[in-house]
Order: structure tokens, then C-alpha cells, then sequence
């Protein structure tokens, strides 16, 4: 959640000094300009203590297995639920749901409509307004104050 500290888990010392080293290109200075306005540790852990990140950076034979977690963001079950609000996204959603190729430019993944990629958001105007609000103000890659 924004405004909160969280943690960075990394297997690389030379991230301990992160915010101490000097940025050379543009893309860098972006970044660390995103990243300063938030409240956040990195701590570092050697490859063989760091098992999440290890495991990250293994190479794994067929037939192993490497779970990796996932975080299901808040706004996920509210635009699907979006769908049920307004008559074109309902039917929209049952044909998807039957047949994927049955709308030209449509796709349905995880119960997320998209129109040639682009995620579609149902009849609910307070959702939509939210997302471009939080889209466009977001330190992760809303607007830059340019």
C-alpha cells in the first residue's frame, strides 16, 4: 500500500548502497527518483541465506518445480465484478467465456476482458475514475511531474 515501508530482499551486496551510488543514465535517475519518494530497507542476504532470490536465479531441470508467489491486487475482483454492471460486458463475458475467438479483438485471461490487450472495465464510473487517478499520480510509473 502507498505510503508504506516495505522491504527490498536482494542476493546482490552492491544493492546495500543503492541509494549511495552514483546514477549515470537518464533511465537511473528516474528510477532512484521514484524510489526516494517512498519508504523503503533493502536487505541483503547472501545466495545461500537468500533462498527466495536463489531459487529465483537457479536454472531448473524438466520436471522441477519452483513456486513463486503472487499477489492478487485489490482492483482486480472490482473490475471483475464490473463486468455484471452494464448489459454489454455481461454478454461480452458470456461469449468470451464460451468461445475466446467468438468477438474480433477481444480476449478473456483470468476473467479479465482486454480489446487488443488493452483491459476493459466495466459500467462503474467510480472505478474507472480511481484507476486513472492512481495511474496517473503513482511513484511506479505514473505521472513524473513533467
Amino acid at each position: 500500500m502507498e505510503g508504506e515501508q516495505f522491504i527490498i530482499k536482494t542476493n546482490h551486496e552492491s544493492l546495500k548502497f543503492l541509494t549511495q551510488q552514483k546514477l549515470h543514465t537518464n533511465l537511473q535517475k528516474k528510477g532512484m527518483a521514484k524510489l526516494m519518494g517512498m519508504d523503503f530497507v533493502i536487505q541483503y542476504k547472501r545466495g545461500k541465506e537468500n533462498a527466495v532470490a536463489d531459487a529465483l536465479s537457479r536454472c531448473y531441470e524438466e520436471g522441477d518445480c519452483a513456486a513463486i508467489t503472487t499477489q492478487v491486487p485489490d482492483w482486480y475482483q472490482e473490475v471483475t465484478t464490473s463486468y455484471n454492471k452494464g448489459a454489454w460486458t455481461r454478454e461480452l463475458l458470456e461469449q468470451l467465456s464460451l468461445d475466446n475467438n467468438s468477438r474480433q479483438g477481444y480476449t478473456i485471461c483470468n476473467g479479465l476482458i482486454r480489446y487488443r490487450g488493452q483491459l476493459v472495465i466495466g459500467d462503474c464510473e467510480a472505478l474507472k475514475k480511481r484507476i486513472f487517478q492512481t495511474m496517473h499520480d503513482s511513484p511506479l510509473g505514473g505521472h513524473s511531474g513533467i
